[in-house]
C-alpha cells in the first residue's frame, strides 16, 4: 500500500512566506494602480474647473471698459492695470462693466445723433427702446430675492435698485474720449463720466452740461471687482475661493464692499494678472481638496494643485 507524504513543517512555512509575499506584491500593485487612477481622474476634473473658471473670467472681462480697468492692493490703493507698479501685491481685478448684453438685444443702438442732442434735449440715440430698460435695471440691480434675504416691515423692497427713469444711476461710456480710471469715481474720488437717466424711448437725460460725448457710447450700471477671499473651511485644508462682486456703482460713492459677491471657482490657491497692449494675461491656480471622497486626500502628500493660463483680448 502506497505511503502518502505529508507537508513538513519546513514546506508549509516556506509556502506561508511566498504567499505572503506575493499578496503583498498585489496589495501594493492594486494600491499603485488606484493611486494612479484616482490621481489621472483628479487632474482631469481640477483642469476642467480651471478651464470652467477661466471661461468666466474671460466672460466677465469681454464686457470691460479698457479705460476703467485697475489693479486693487487694498481698499485705499490702486493702479491703472498697465502701470508699472502693478505686482502681485495687487490681488483684485476692477472695472466698468458694458451692457453687452442689451446692446445685442437691441434695447439701446450705441449710436448717438450729435446734431440732434444737447443738454435741453437730452442724448438722442436713434433705434433704442429705453422704455424696456426701466424695469430690467430695476429688476436686475435689486439685490437678494426675499428668499434669500429677510426684510423688515420697515424696510423699503427697492432699497438699492437702480431706478433708470428717476436716478442718474447708470452712465455712457463712450468710443473715442480719452479717460483715466478717476473718472469712474473708486475710492470716492470725483466722477467725471457721464451720468444718464430716462427721458423717453430714444432719448436719455444728461445729469450735467459740458460733458464730452461721441457718436458711439454703452451703457453700464455697474462695477465688478474679482479677487480671492478665504473660505469658510478650517483646520489644516483652508483655502479660498475666486470671488466676482457686481451691482454697486463707484460714480454714486459705492464700492465692491457694498455690492453683491458670486462664487466663480472654489479652492482657488492662486490668481494672477497682468496686463499687456490692452490685454488681459490670466493664471489661476485650483487645488484639490475632496477628502471627503478619497481617502487619498487625506494624505499630506497629495495636495494636488493644477494652473491654467489665458490672455483676454
Amino acid at each position: 500500500m502506497a505511503v502518502k507524504k505529508a507537508f513538513s513543517l519546513v514546506e508549509l512555512t516556506i509556502v506561508i512566506v511566498v504567499l505572503a509575499i506575493v499578496f503583498g506584491i498585489s496589495i501594493n500593485v492594486s494600491f499603485n494602480i488606484y493611486k494612479n487612477y484616482i490621481q489621472t481622474q483628479t487632474f482631469e476634473r481640477v483642469s476642467s474647473e480651471a478651464e470652467r473658471a477661466l471661461d468666466i473670467l474671460a466672460f466677465f472681462l469681454s464686457q470691460r471698459a479698457k479705460q476703467s480697468v485697475i489693479a486693487r492692493k487694498d481698499s485705499e490703493n490702486f493702479l491703472p492695470i498697465d502701470d508699472e507698479g502693478v505686482n502681485d501685491g495687487y490681488d483684485t481685478i476692477e472695472y466698468v462693466a458694458y451692457d453687452l448684453e442689451l446692446f445685442n438685444d437691441g434695447f439701446y443702438s450705441a449710436i448717438v445723433d450729435l446734431n440732434a442732442s444737447s443738454h435741453n434735449n437730452g442724448l438722442v440715440s436713434p433705434g433704442s427702446k429705453f422704455q424696456q430698460l426701466i424695469d430690467y435695471y430695476s429688476w436686475n440691480s435689486s439685490g437678494p430675492s426675499d428668499d434669500e434675504q429677510e426684510l423688515d416691515d420697515d424696510t423699503q423692497a427697492d432699497q438699492g435698485k437702480v431706478q433708470f427713469d428717476k436716478n442718474f444711476d447708470v452712465i455712457a461710456v463712450f468710443s473715442g474720449v480719452n479717460y483715466s480710471v478717476n473718472d469712474f469715481g473708486y475710492n470716492g474720488a470725483k466722477p467725471n463720466i457721464t451720468k444718464v437717466k430716462y427721458k423717453d424711448n430714444e432719448r436719455l437725460q444728461l445729469e450735467k452740461q459740458g460733458v464730452k460725448v461721441s457718436e458711439f457710447y454703452h451703457l453700464s450700471y455697474t462695477a465688478q471687482a474679482i479677487k480671492i477671499i478665504d473660505n469658510e473651511t478650517t483646520g489644516i485644508n483652508k483655502d479660498t475661493d475666486l470671488v466676482i462682486y457686481h451691482n454697486y456703482r463707484p460714480w454714486n460713492g459705492e464700492n465692491y464692499t457694498q455690492g453683491e459677491m458670486d462664487i466663480i471657482a472654489r479652492h482657488v490657491s492662486s490668481f494672477r494678472f497682468k496686463a499687456q497692449n490692452g490685454s488681459i494675461m490670466l493664471k489661476i491656480c485650483l487645488r484639490d481638496n475632496q477628502d471627503e471622497f478619497y481617502t487619498l486626500g487625506k494624505n499630506k502628500n497629495f495636495d494636488f494643485t493644477v494652473c491654467r493660463s489665458r490672455i483676454v483680448m
